[in-house]
C-alpha cells in the first residue's frame, strides 16, 4: 500500500466503541517528538480524519505496535498485533483479527476470526466466533512466522505494515 495517496493525522490515542475517533489531536512535529521519545501515539491515514483507510497505534516503549483496517464504510475489518521478540530488534505478528458485519449497511457484527500467533514456533491458535448463532470453534494450526518478522516502523514510514495478507 502507498501512503502517498491518503493525508495522514496525528494524535494520542484512537478511542474505540460510540466514541470511536481521534482523541488529543497532534501536529507532525509532536507526534515526532513521541516517536523518537517511543512514546504512545496514533497515525490516521485516509481522506479523513473522521473515515480513516487505517489507524495505526505506535508504543515503542511498551515493544507493541497495531495497525487497524477501515471497510468504505468506516468500518473496522482486520487488526494486526506486533510484539516484539525478547533481546531483539524486530517485532513479529502476535495476533490478527478479522471482523465480518451482518450487512453493508450495518455495524454489527456477523462472525469474527482471531489468529494468535506463537513467538517461539510456527503454531497459531484460531478462534473463530458466529455472533448469530453464538457458536465458537478453536482450532490449532501452523503459519510460518518468517514473512511477518519485521522492524518497528520509521516515522512517516508506514507501508510495510500496511499489508493486510499478510497471514
Amino acid at each position: 500500500m502507498n501512503t502517498h495517496s491518503f493525508r495522514i493525522f496525528y494524535c494520542q490515542e484512537w478511542l474505540w466503541g460510540e466514541d470511536q475517533g481521534a482523541c488529543s489531536p497532534l501536529t507532525q512535529e509532536e507526534a515526532k517528538k513521541l516517536h523518537d521519545k517511543k512514546m504512545l501515539y496514533a497515525v490516521i491515514i485516509g481522506s479523513f480524519i473522521e473515515k480513516p483507510t487505517y489507524v495505526i497505534t505506535l508504543n515503542e516503549s511498551n515493544d507493541f505496535f497495531s495497525v487497524n483496517f477501515f471497510d468504505n464504510w468506516g468500518r473496522g475489518y482486520l487488526t494486526h498485533q506486533f510484539q516484539k521478540y525478547p533481546d531483539s530488534e524486530r517485532y513479529y505478528l502476535s495476533m490478527a483479527v478479522w471482523r465480518e458485519y451482518m450487512s453493508l449497511d450495518s455495524h454489527e457484527m456477523a462472525e469474527g476470526t482471531a489468529y494468535f500467533f506463537n513467538a517461539e514456533n510456527d503454531e497459531c491458535y484460531v478462534l473463530k466466533e458466529d455472533f448469530t448463532t453464538n457458536q465458537r470453534y478453536e482450532k490449532k494450526e501452523h503459519y510460518s512466522q518468517k514473512d511477518k518478522i519485521i522492524l518497528f516502523p520509521e516515522f512517516g514510514k508506514y507501508d510495510d505494515i500496511l499489508n493486510p495478507n499478510i497471514i
